[in-house]
């Protein structure tokens, strides 16, 4: 068994957007939540504007 640790990433997308800013804001977010996988986050929820993610650690490997 592991231990949690959890990160909160503010992500809100405005009402209204175009198209094109809409492909800008995706690619954005992608983006970072790509790299927040490659140090090995995991996605757990997006809500009210807010990304949440988890990583867990083995005991004796913080």
């Amino acid at each position: 068994m592991g231990i949690c640790q959890y990160k909160v990433i503010p992500m809100a997308v405005p009402a209204v957007a175009g198209v094109k800013k809409m492909d800008e804001m995706a690619q954005g977010i992608e983006d970072k939540l790509n790299e927040a996988g490659a140090d090995g986050w995991d996605f757990v929820q997006w809500k009210n504007g807010f990304v949440i993610l988890k990583r867990e650690f083995k005991l004796g490997r913080l």
